[in-house]
């Protein structure tokens, strides 16, 4: 059953043989994708339905979904085309797209089984496209028919994108979503940090002798004792390393006064003495670097916080520009209007100067007929003065 299902990417039967054209009923077709997927082992899925993997059209994902038993249809083949991940769309979204389905017959493909919408809507309450009754089972399962062969079926599914709708302040969202979500879990991961979560109680060990000694005097024996209880009363510090030397040099040499257990010890702390006293050098050389690593730690962390409140700073900031940007879009909507209105108005003065500049041509014309014409009257005026003057003369 583990391999039973093949998806495979590849260019397919629809995409050869189901073109669909750039004009679509929904406008020109800005973007197409398709994906093959092949099903193995098809008679025995159990599960109610099946996903294939997803494919990337214009940034959005998609996937086809199978029911191989029906989606509350009994006896058919359901068979769908969805938006994948509609959850990380930004609210509102809408795309428009011309789908297409196939289960591909792989004897004569161009006998496929094949369903088209020219145009459809997806929405976050309809994200899907497809039908419950896509193929009758009987059909389906008729290895005669060429839709299963070796008990592997194959649908393709192909779409091309009219248009892809992001709401203004959501495309906002999806530039800088990462950011908010890493600096989400950054905020999160400084309220931990914040919080004591390691304890660390360090507790030393005080050692007490209470030693009669031989063989050194009872003087050196006295101050050797005196001398590690001294060095006992508290933590080990590397300035009493030669004190604590000296002192269990002259107990070791002492041979009465002292258990068996207790010679043994303190012979053994003495011969061992390099070893004895690395483990606390060590543990401070450690415990130095603990501090050091505390202290970077507790630096990192300011630097975090800040950081975290730059980021604050830097969304506050966005949502300004944002909000100045749609400002300074619909004051550039004005004054693209006016600007229209203003071409208008002058292409309707350059009509009204050019009827203007016809008038004035033919009045122009008009005046030297009528030039022509007073030239022509200004004769027979003459002439008429003349006869006028030949009265006055004859009647005076």
């Amino acid at each position: 059953m583990n391999e039973r299902i093949e998806l495979i990417n590849c260019a397919g039967y629809l995409r050869d043989k189901v073109d669909m054209d750039d004009q679509g009923v929904g406008g020109l077709v800005t973007h197409s994708g398709s994906l093959r997927w092949n099903i193995r082992g098809f008679s025995r899925l159990v599960e109610d339905k099946y996903w294939s993997e997803t494919f990337t059209v214009n940034g959005c994902k998609w996937r086809i979904l199978i029911y191989p038993k029906g989606n509350k249809v009994h006896g058919h083949l359901s068979l769908y085309l969805e938006v994948a991940e509609p959850e990380r769309l930004p609210v509102g979204w809408r795309i428009e797209a011309k789908v297409c389905l196939a289960i591909i017959n792989q004897y004569v493909p161009s006998l496929s089984a094949i369903r088209v919408t020219p145009f459809h809507v997806f929405l976050a309450e309809e994200k899907d496209w497809g039908l419950k009754a896509f193929k009758s089972l009987d059909e389906v399962t008729d290895c005669s028919r060429g839709l299963l062969v070796n008990d592997t079926i194959t649908v393709e599914a192909k779409v091309d994108i009219y248009k892809v709708h992001l709401p203004r302040v959501a495309r906002h969202f999806t530039e800088t979503s990462k950011f908010d979500s890493y600096f989400t879990q950054l905020g999160q991961f400084v309220k931990l940090a914040s919080d004591p979560v390691l304890n660390v109680e360090q507790s030393s060990r005080k050692q007490s002798a209470n030693l009669t000694l031989e063989g050194p005097s009872k003087e050196e024996v006295k101050k050797a004792k005196q001398s590690l209880r001294e060095c006992l009363q508290g933590a080990f510090k590397i300035d009493i390393k030669s004190k604590l030397y000296a002192a269990l040099s002259t107990l070791s040499r002492a041979e009465e006064n002292l258990s068996s257990e207790q010679k043994m010890l303190i012979r053994s702390v003495f011969v061992d003495f390099d070893n004895f006293i690395g483990g606390f050098i060590t543990f401070e050389n450690d415990r130095s670097k603990l501090e050091l690593h505390k202290l970077r730690t507790e630096q990192l962390l300011s630097d975090l916080k800040q950081k975290n409140e730059t980021h604050a700073w830097y969304k506050e900031s966005l949502e300004n520009l944002t909000g100045e940007e749609e400002e300074l879009e619909m004051r550039l909507e004005e004054l693209r209007s006016k600007r229209t209105k203003l071409i208008s108005d002058w292409g309707a003065l350059m009509s009204e100067s050019e009827e203007v500049k016809s008038s004035y041509v033919a009045e122009q014309k008009k005046i030297i007929e009528v030039e022509e014409q007073m030239k022509k009257s200004e004769e027979g005026r003459a002439r008429s003065d003349t006869t006028w003057a030949r009265l006055k003369d004859l009647l005076s």
